[in-house]
């Protein structure tokens, strides 16, 4: 059954997770903790539409407020990534940070408040970390290297509380395939310095962080090359002891996590896109529980079928917006879908020629 023919109905499918092998889907039953409420409205496949007038097509946002930044590239230089922000409802699409003059503007993450956005910036010098207001002023470097081990710093996210960031550490020596280790740091926001609580080397490399809404855990991935070629699982850590514990089995390959915004939930990708950009790999969302428990398949793509990847919770905890890249042609463009699976679309009008992946939704209204 193929993932593009779940618009406006529910696929559920309950696995067993565990760390030692492949989940196998059993139906969900009667009395098992219920899944995220959805959002009580009728999707349908919207029209392309230019971004000057508002998105009018239902989805799963709602009557949502505020902003979503995302990381945008293009099809004719497939180098070029910037940050944008967009309404909801499609309009007011524009770039912000555009005079920081360096190629690659990556992972927009939100400050807790809303007003500020810190991402990663590649080209001129060791990756590092930048942190603007949402209003494109008063953007500065925030973190980068400060010895000799690091050779760059990435994907940030925020703190609940706003004074530390979490973000992906590069550990030299480089080489022709990138940097020799990966690890966690914590940064001080307002020093700009940095601690490692993780570093691995050649065997494991740690990816991709998301905090718990109470500051206490992150969840994040881990990428080890298994006999099968490369492999990722979903890991939790205990900001206390720093002890990672797995969340899904290598074979599922399973990154990109987000925390849901009440804790009770961590909605994941299949095959995400680093490391399976190319080929037709099956790429779908998933739901389960932070002790590993109710694994639960929220899309059924098919290998060579559409792919679901970047998932990020709604600040309401209503919604996913994800990344969906097309099955011909391979757009990359922002869906919605109702955090029960029930509610899948479209949610911002793509543009001819542009790429759209990691959405985030502004934390509060703001303006």
């Amino acid at each position: 059954m193929s993932g593009r023919r779940q618009l406006g109905g529910m696929l559920v499918l309950t696995l067993s997770a565990c760390a030692g092998g492949a989940p196998s889907p059993t139906a969900r039953m009667d009395g098992s903790p219920p899944l995220p409420s959805a959002v009580d409205a009728s999707a349908s496949a919207p029209t392309p539409l230019e971004s000057t007038a508002p998105f009018t097509t239902a989805s799963a946002l709602g009557g949502a407020t505020g902003w979503i930044a995302y990381q945008a590239g293009s099809t004719v230089d497939r180098q070029a990534e910037r940050i944008r922000i967009v309404r909801p409802d499609g309009t007011d699409d524009h770039e912000l940070f555009g005079e920081i003059p360096y190629v690659k503007h990556l992972h927009p993450a939100w400050s807790p408040d809303g007003q500020q956005i810190a991402f990663g910036v590649e080209g001129g010098g060791p990756d590092r970390i930048y942190v603007g207001n949402v209003d494109g002023s008063d953007v500065r470097i925030l973190a980068e290297c400060r010895d000799a081990e690091c050779v760059g710093l990435g994907h940030p996210v925020w703190s609940p509380d706003g004074t530390t960031i979490v973000a992906r550490f590069d550990g030299g020596p480089m080489t022709d395939r990138g940097p020799t280790q990966l690890g966690l740091a914590l940064i001080d926001v307002a020093s700009g310095d940095y601690e490692l609580i993780t570093l691995q080397g050649t065997e494991y490399q740690d990816i991709y962080p998301r905090w718990s809404p109470d500051g206490r855990q992150l969840v994040f991935w881990r990428e080890q090359t298994g006999p099968d070629g490369e492999q990722v699982a979903v890991f939790v850590m205990d900001m206390d002891d720093t002890e990672a514990r797995q969340l899904t089995p290598w074979e599922l390959r399973a990154g990109d996590p987000d925390w849901s915004p009440d804790g009770s939930w961590i909605v994941f990708g299949t095959h995400p896109l680093r490391g399976h950009e190319d080929g037709t790999w099956p790429s779908n969302l998933y739901l389960i529980r932070p002790d590993g428990t109710d694994m639960t398949q929220l899309t059924d793509f098919g290998e060579g079928d559409d792919r679901a990847t970047h998932p990020r919770w709604s600040p309401d905890g209503r919604a996913i917006l994800y990344a969906r890249v097309g099955s011909v042609g391979h757009p990359r463009e922002i869906w919605a879908m109702s955090a029960d699976g029930s509610q899948d679309s479209i949610a911002v009008p793509p543009v001819a020629g542009r790429l759209y992946t990691h959405p985030a939704m502004q934390p509060t209204a703001g303006h």
